[in-house]
């Protein structure tokens, strides 16, 4: 099949989910023998598309860089009407209406059997898409991210109430722009459906790259902790504050010389001020590989989000215990015992970290017991044949030719 996946940017370094996973699964459909293109506003760097396949070619939906805006364009493309709605959330999101036609223009000249949106703000190009499958790929669905960071006595997350709310709204009123979604885990298949009105979800976990996340023998700093992950995204924020403010108080106290870094792209304020008393920020590091491995325990201490958390199939991949919340392990496979330490309590945060930091032979299980699991059960190859198995029945659906459609203006050239 000949996939075409629309994004709004192709970043480097791949710091976020949504980078992750629309880049790996491009892949592994690549290795399956399909054939990929990607399509994005604003362009990419050398080093984002670097072994990239992209036998459809790299496209731009901006008329300043496009091969398709021009006195050769086609005219008079047709795309389905918006509605009313429809038309909000695109000023809303700042989507230009020239995007949705070099969507049209491409999908036209390519001919892909599948076009993925793999951007929240871009679900609506999918309206402009007549013929391929549509697919939406959240990974993760966002009122329910944004719900599950709202506390009741936390003034300061109550606007995530609204968001959650505007989220919701967005996601019904594009439910019938396209034909699958999806999303990393049971729990988001159900609030894709039930919330965001998707008429068919298929769930494909997360992966890791084993071979770039591969153990490596590094000098362990005695007793020390790490996080990573981008230290401006609210889970995030949420878990390295409450860790800091509740449970490494109390270890300090134990341990005076015990360390935690936070490794991660734009670190807030608040993420800021946890420096000291043994807590080191370390901002913008393109590569932590060798910088995590010298660490004895990997902490994944979130209380919100959704989704599977990358940073714990990373730690596991290369080989570190872990110490987790229950909310940081939910969507994970269950093929194969969990090798990882789950906690809830702050209490059991400290009991937990001491005893791994006193035994290194429980380390060294736990990390052979991580690695084992990862590989055996979280690839990205799996993903990939999940998501074919949902598409093939779906490529027949009925044509679009009848729905209500509008004439849309040639775009001016450039």
């Amino acid at each position: 099949m000949r996939f075409l996946f629309l994004k709004r940017a192709l970043n480097w370094p791949r710091v976020a989910g949504h980078d992750v996973h629309t880049v790996e699964m491009a892949k592994a459909l690549a290795r399956r023998g399909h054939d990929i293109g990607f399509a994005t506003v604003a362009p990419p760097s050398e080093r984002a598309v670097a072994g990239l396949p992209l036998e459809l070619g790299l496209h731009s939906l901006t008329p300043e860089t496009s091969d398709i805006f021009g006195p050769s364009s086609l005219v008079g493309e047709v795309i389905p009407s918006l509605t009313w709605l429809q038309r909000r959330f695109l000023r809303y999101w700042g989507v230009e209406p020239t995007w949705l036609w070099a969507t049209a223009s491409l999908v036209k000249r390519l001919e892909p059997e599948v076009v993925v949106s793999a951007n929240l703000e871009l679900l609506p190009l999918l309206a402009a898409v007549d013929g391929p499958t549509r697919v939406w790929y959240p990974a993760d669905e966002y009122a329910r991210h944004h719900w599950s960071q709202w506390r009741v006595l936390a003034p300061r997350t109550w606007k995530h109430v609204f968001q959650a709310a505007v989220a919701a709204v967005y996601e019904r009123a594009f439910a019938p722009c396209y034909d699958r979604a999806w999303v990393v885990s049971a729990e988001e298949a159900w609030a894709m459906r039930w919330i965001g009105a998707a008429r068919a979800v298929d769930v494909a976990p997360n992966g890791v790259d084993a071979e770039y996340f591969q153990p490596r023998p590094e000098m362990k700093i005695p007793r020390s902790c790490v996080f990573w992950g981008r230290l401006d995204a609210g889970p995030n924020v949420d878990a390295v504050t409450w860790f800091c403010h509740q449970v490494w108080p109390r270890l300090k106290h134990q341990v005076p010389d015990a360390v935690l870094s936070l490794y991660g792209f734009s670190p807030t304020r608040a993420v800021r001020r946890l420096e000291g008393e043994g807590v080191r920020v370390v901002a913008d590091s393109p590569d932590l590989r060798a910088e995590v491995c010298r660490h004895e325990v990997a902490i994944m201490p979130f209380r919100s989000g959704g989704g599977i958390k990358n940073k714990l199939l990373e730690a596991a991949a290369l080989g570190l215990p872990i110490v987790a919340s229950p909310r940081a392990c939910q969507g994970l496979s269950r093929e194969a015992p969990l090798p990882v330490v789950r906690v809830s309590r702050a209490s059991e945060w400290v009991t937990s970290l001491l005893a791994l930091w006193r035994d290194a032979e429980l380390r060294s299980r736990l990390s052979r017991a991580a690695r084992s699991w990862v590989v055996a059960t979280h690839t990205w190859d799996a993903a990939a044949e999940k998501v074919l198995a949902g598409l093939n029945p779906s490529l027949q659906r009925p044509s679009a030719s009848a729905r209500d459609i509008v004439e849309v203006p040639p775009c001016p050239s450039n």
